[in-house]
């Protein structure tokens, strides 16, 4: 191989290595920045790992040009010094127009040797000679998936509806039972006892859905439309509250907080307008392998203005249902229902 040929592959193979080093840098900041990346589908030790092999690959992509260079000086000049390397004794001495001629039939001889090695490689050598600069476009083309201008964002949210969505498909979408009428009310606690439930629905007046229809139903009206201190709301995610669900002191405590808020996906329940899930995406290693958690909530009235997968934050008065299967879930009466800022990549998922 010549070394011009030599030095031009081994350009070739340095700037695809830096090519992929930048990518990887730069995919991590902007992932950093709160843009929705290809990164963004891993969890942040990985976005880690894949920002320090960047680094690490443009040092080696440093090093191995910098032995590129030297080694390309050395054979450019062990070229040059053909008859001056050698010990020059009395003989040696000759005329500057032999020492020409010498150098002249010298340059004529590597010129036929290299004409007979080029035409032996055609005919007896099973090697390629032939400059293919394809190989490093197809090497390229992962980098070009990255930093084509696709809509990330888009195609990640409509990901994460259908992962999210998982939690209310299970939900019957017919007609509302007697029993979900007397939850949408308010007149039916899952907590109460059945007693307390009897009660309740002695002392109420069925009413439309603005006015309060049972004491417990009055009490959350006025929690409603009252103004509370920062330092009563008790602020709380959808994870902590699935594993409160599942211990009977954690419950009871739980319950004693005026409001707790939390934020996530809002996903509705088919054909029931005023139930909701808050769903967040567990992820243990990408977004492929995440799976769903989530927290019931029941609002007093029909939800509008809301699309399936928006990011919301509610506040509400905790309570516990316990299902068929007989495990506890947690589910919101909400007070407040309101669109919040997408938190950034890093903090989407929780780990």
């Amino acid at each position: 191989m010549s070394s011009r040929r030599y030095l031009t592959e081994q350009l070739w193979m340095l700037g695809v290595g830096l090519i992929y080093a930048a990518t990887m840098v730069f995919d991590y900041w902007r992932a950093a920045n709160g843009e929705r990346t290809p990164i963004s589908t891993v969890v942040p030790w990985i976005q880690q790992m894949i920002l320090y092999s960047g680094i690490v690959l443009a040092g080696l992509v440093l090093l191995r040009a910098g032995w590129v260079f030297w080694t390309t000086r050395q054979s450019r000049h062990r070229g040059h010094v053909h008859l001056l390397e050698h010990e020059h004794e009395e003989c040696c001495c000759l005329p500057v127009s032999e020492l020409a001629a010498l150098r002249e039939e010298e340059t004529k001889l590597a010129t036929v040797s290299a004409s007979e090695h080029t035409h032996a490689d055609h005919h007896d050598h099973d090697h390629e000679h032939d400059w293919s600069p394809w190989r490093f476009f197809v090497l390229l083309a992962p980098v070009l998936i990255v930093l084509l201008p696709l809509p990330w964002d888009e195609m990640l949210r409509a990901f994460e509806r259908s992962k999210s969505r998982i939690q209310t498909e299970g939900i019957s979408g017919g007609v509302a039972t007697p029993g979900d009428v007397l939850v949408g009310f308010g007149l039916w606690s899952f907590s109460q006892e059945p007693l307390g439930r009897s009660v309740a629905a002695a002392l109420c007046q069925y009413r439309a859905f603005d006015v309060p229809a049972s004491l417990e139903k009055a009490l959350d009206y006025l929690e409603e439309h009252s103004e509370v201190p920062e330092s009563v709301i008790r602020r709380t995610d959808v994870a902590q509250l699935d594993q409160v669900a599942y211990m009977p002191a954690q419950r009871e405590q739980w319950k004693q907080f005026r409001r707790v808020e939390l934020e996530g996906l809002y996903q509705p329940v088919p054909r029931r307008p005023n139930q909701f899930a808050v769903v967040r995406l567990r992820m243990a290693c990408c977004a492929n392998d995440s799976r769903p958690i989530s927290v019931f909530a029941v609002s007093r009235r029909s939800l509008s203005g809301l699309q399936p997968g928006d990011w919301i934050r509610v506040q509400g008065r905790l309570d516990f249902v316990n299902l068929p299967d007989g495990t506890w879930k947690a589910v919101v009466h909400t007070y407040k229902v309101e669109k919040a800022p997408v938190p950034p990549p890093a903090q989407f998922y929780i780990q």
